[in-house]
């Protein structure tokens, strides 16, 4: 009797595997012979802890203890999706430090931090057309990055009209708003931008800018140019150099004054750095940055130069 109920248990199994075989396989051919046509979904999630102290900073009023001192998380989720020649981009944020509010109070720190559709059509492989909230970072993010070491980032909206032809060239043209935080409620910032980007070979990298920017705010109102040329050259496997030189051209007019003031600064950098592996990766650089400044109490011209959205814990300590 044993024996039988055996025999039948083996028969059973063997149906069920033949009738999974039966389902998988057929499956399985559908899905490759319309793998050309199907919508790739991908997800994401960075979770980051950051702790900071910050000292000599109590006489500012505008950075509180509470703001320089404190471990600090960020939550991100993403999901990317492709479809043909369109992908579109998204990634929810929450942001704050340990002790800060519950999930269940109001208000909720949600929110978006990309989102985006990119086109790239056919006919052109080499461009793309990207609109939305997006993240930038160019050369060493002395002028425009993603500042991610700060608690929320920054974040773009506007158009990116990129051109790749790799590794070689890339030009990216773009037109964007810089997305407002609660610190400065009242800026309008609109940024027009080209960047260049050649690679002559695989150890020199060159790249010619031209931004401007029209500030918009309470305190006052600016409009101007920066532009130049940033070369970076991997000289051997452990040693690279780097030299960047910008200038900035256009009109400051402050509110507590009628006459708008004339506005021409300079910029000069420049990074010797080694690298290496003991066990871990490991790098080393000198570094000298010159900035123009306010020599002196002129009404009609402004000297000192004014930053864009750098990476600030990089190049400003």
């Amino acid at each position: 009797m044993r024996t039988r109920q055996a025999e039948r248990r083996i028969w059973i199994r063997r149906l069920w595997l033949i009738a999974c075989v039966g389902l998988v396989v057929p499956c399985s051919v559908y899905g490759a012979a319309h793998n050309a046509t199907s919508t790739l979904i991908q997800w994401d999630a960075d979770l980051r802890f950051r702790a900071l102290v910050a000292f000599g900073l109590d006489p500012l009023t505008a950075v509180p203890n509470d703001k320089s001192r404190g471990v600090y998380q960020r939550l991100r989720l993403g999901t990317s999706l492709t479809k043909g020649t369109v992908k579109a981009r998204m990634q929810l944020q929450v942001s704050g430090a340990f002790g800060s509010n519950a999930p269940g109070d109001s208000p909720i720190p949600l929110g978006l931090q990309v989102g985006h559709l990119t086109y790239q059509p056919k006919a052109l492989p080499n461009l793309s057309v990207r609109v939305g909230r997006m993240a930038l970072s160019y050369g060493s993010g002395r002028h425009i990055s993603e500042y991610d070491f700060h608690r929320e980032g920054n974040a773009y909206d506007g158009v990116l009209l990129s051109y790749r032809k790799r590794p070689w060239l890339k030009i990216d043209t773009f037109a964007v708003k810089l997305r407002r935080n609660t610190a400065q409620p009242d800026k309008e910032r609109n940024l027009l931008g080209l960047y260049v980007v050649g690679q002559p070979s695989k150890s020199l990298v060159t790249e010619v800018y031209l931004l401007e920017l029209r500030d918009r705010q309470d305190a006052a109102n600016s409009e101007y140019r920066t532009f130049g040329l940033r070369l970076q050259w991997d000289a051997k496997r452990w040693l690279w150099l780097e030299v960047e030189g910008a200038a900035q051209i256009g009109t400051i007019a402050p509110a507590d004054t009628k006459a708008t003031r004339a506005h021409i600064a300079s910029a000069l950098n420049a990074v010797v750095g080694v690298r290496g592996r003991l066990g871990v990766p490991l790098q080393c650089a000198l570094f000298a940055d010159h900035y123009s400044a306010q020599t002196g109490q002129s009404d009609d011209e402004s000297r000192a130069w004014r930053p864009l959205y750098p990476d600030l814990y990089r190049h400003m300590g």
